[in-house]
C-alpha cells in the first residue's frame, strides 16, 4: 500500500537494528519495496553491507549472516510480516501478512478525512484530446493526444 510503505520500512529498519545490536553488529544497509512481488513485498541489503564489519569465523558469508537475522525475526514473528526469506548471496525479503494490508484498508476506508491527499484540488485542469480532419489522413501524430483524452 502506498500509504504505509514509509511506516513499514520505518518499523522494519527499526526490528532490523534490534536484532543487529543484539548480534553486536552495526547497522548498514536499506530496506526498499520490491520491485519483483514474487520475491516479498519489501527486500534488504543489511547482511551483505553488514558483513564487512563481522567476524569472519563467525559467519563465513552474508548468506550465513543474513540466515541468522531471519531466524532471529521468526523467533519473535511480528504481526505485520508474513514470512521472512534469506535470498540470493544475502538478500532479505519480507512479506506483509494479509491481515495487516487488510486492517490497513479497512482504516483507510472508514478514516473520516482523506489521508491520501489529491494534489491541486479546486483547480482548473484543461485536457486536449484529438479532433483530426476528416480530410486528412489519421497519423501517428493524433495518438498522443487521442490517448490523454481517451483516458
Amino acid at each position: 500500500m502506498v500509504y504505509d510503505q514509509i511506516t513499514m520500512t520505518q518499523t522494519l529498519t527499526q526490528s532490523l537494528f534490534a536484532i543487529l545490536k543484539q548480534l553486536q553488529i552495526p547497522f548498514t544497509g536499506t530496506i526498499e519495496v520490491d520491485s519483483h512481488p514474487t520475491q516479498g513485498d519489501y527486500s534488504s541489503n543489511v547482511a551483505m553491507k553488514a558483513f564487512s564489519s563481522v567476524d569472519k569465523q563467525i559467519w563465513r558469508s552474508p548468506r550465513d549472516l543474513a540466515q541468522a537475522i531471519v531466524e532471529k525475526l521468526q523467533q519473535n514473528m511480528p504481526t505485520y510480516l508474513e514470512d521472512v526469506s534469506v535470498a540470493g548471496p544475502g538478500f532479505i525479503n519480507f512479506y506483509t501478512s494479509n491481515s495487516y494490508l487488510c486492517q490497513k484498508t479497512a482504516e483507510i476506508a472508514t478514516h473520516a478525512t482523506p489521508l491520501i491527499q489529491t494534489p491541486n484540488s479546486g483547480k482548473r485542469v484543461i485536457v486536449e484530446f484529438s479532433s483530426p480532419n476528416i480530410a486528412k489522413p489519421f497519423t501517428i501524430g493524433h495518438l498522443r493526444s487521442s490517448i490523454i483524452g481517451n483516458s
